[in-house]
């Protein structure tokens, strides 16, 4: 057992409040975080090594940039989301997991909704695509359909430029064939793909760093249609986030937003049919 499993295998001991507290608020890390963050990212060993899950997904293993996401395999990621999916996803539905980058969402929709359910995971980043690949052959997962392509407000191509300054967005080893200037992927709207897939979506989970209002624009007859229930990262809120143009939208097309959190840089949305709609 080398290092890195030692201590996944010994922060599966470690109480769920413990380990959220250590990680520090998102995006925003105290002190404390910060030092057990730079010590554990110095230890020697492989980058992107294949660990054990706790909590939320035991009994699965992960592929997972040891020095960026640990939080995964912790299960300390974002727990207002993880929460939130908990409390929303159930046996048999159909969900989209949009940017999904290295599956660690995807993994915990697919055993939410079963075998009877479906997963239908969105990741155009070639790095991220690859050990999301990855992550699910690694758990025999049958429920999952992957897509490299971006959803945005039309169906086409579209470009965008590698992230190389933030290196939270890609999950895996970038290749060297891989191109890290201006990206060129294939683009689907929500209505298109719900319309040429024929399905109902029931609960979409997005991340897709700042282009959540494309998304939501290509997606208007499905949210007319189906009222699937969202879970939304919005991004550039500001200090007044609740007048982010995404949720404002939404309440106007009859959702009811909870607020899971409330922070200028990103935050955190659930999003319901009103009951009175």
């Amino acid at each position: 057992m080398d290092i890195h499993e030692l201590i996944t295998k010994v922060a599966g001991y470690v109480p769920q409040s413990v380990k959220t507290a250590l990680r520090g608020q998102h995006g925003a890390p105290n002190r404390l975080a910060n030092i057990i963050h730079a010590f554990l990212s110095r230890m020697p060993g492989e980058r992107y090594p294949v660990l054990p899950c706790a909590g939320r997904l035991k009994g699965y293993q992960m592929r997972v940039d040891w020095q960026i996401h640990r939080a995964f395999i912790y299960d300390s990621w974002e727990p207002e989301v993880t929460q939130a999916i908990d409390r929303t996803a159930a046996l048999g539905m159909t969900a989209a997991d949009i940017g999904a980058q290295s599956g660690f969402y995807t993994l915990l929709l697919s055993r939410r909704v079963g075998p009877q359910g479906k997963v239908f995971a969105f990741e155009p980043l070639p790095a991220n695509y690859r050990l999301l690949e990855e992550n699910l052959r690694l758990n025999n997962i049958e429920n999952v359909l992957v897509r490299r392509e971006a959803v945005a407000d039309r169906s086409g191509e579209l470009t965008f430029e590698f992230p190389p300054d933030k290196r939270s967005l890609v999950a895996g080893p970038v290749l060297p064939e891989d191109n890290t200037g201006t990206l060129s992927v294939n683009c689907i709207s929500l209505d298109d793909f719900v319309a040429r897939q024929e399905i109902k979506l029931d609960l979409i989970k997005m991340d897709v760093e700042g282009a959540e209002g494309s998304v939501l624009e290509g997606a208007v007859n499905t949210l007319q249609q189906f009222h699937p229930i969202l879970i939304i990262e919005l991004h550039g809120a500001g200090d007044q986030p609740r007048l982010h143009p995404v949720p404002v939208r939404l309440q106007k097309m009859g959702y009811t937003i909870e607020w899971l959190d409330e922070r200028s840089r990103t935050t955190h949305i659930l999003a319901r049919l009103s009951p009175q709609s």
